[in-house]
């Protein structure tokens, strides 16, 4: 939320928009599958397969829980036609980048960032970003 925060402040994206573009990224952060894993992210990702289970997902493992998590997320934006990626909202790569330090920087000084159920340094913060941008 706080990574939200800040994107829609430097960019003016709209903070739903925002979120949701953060959304499957941040959620691979959290679970771990950004080479982060830890006691807090193992946490996360079978609160994940819980979710998933909720939604009706396959969800055998917490892994795969995730990963079905992820999925449907990047399907229901699709179907949703939002952009893809923060890339799709018309904000060009070299903006971004120019930019990318000082959002990294808000984000992890936002208040809500301190609450995210995985602690999160800024050099993971710009990656998120980055994978955001890309939407892939």
């Amino acid at each position: 939320h706080g990574m939200a925060h800040a994107l829609g402040g430097r960019f003016h994206i709209p903070h739903g928009r925002s979120n949701a573009l953060l959304l499957p990224d941040v959620i691979s952060y959290n679970a771990g599958l950004m080479g982060n894993e830890c006691p807090e992210s193992l946490r996360a990702r079978a609160r994940y397969a819980e979710l998933a289970k909720m939604l009706g997902l396959p969800a055998a493992n917490p892994l795969a829980g995730a990963y079905n998590l992820i999925g449907t997320v990047r399907g229901l934006l699709d179907t949703l036609s939002f952009p893809k990626g923060i890339a799709g909202t018309g904000l060009g790569r070299q903006e971004f980048e120019e930019g990318l330090p000082d959002l990294s920087r808000a984000a992890l000084e936002d208040r809500c960032t301190g609450a995210n159920p995985v602690p999160v340094a800024l050099e993971q913060i710009e990656a998120i970003y980055r994978r955001a941008y890309l939407g892939q």
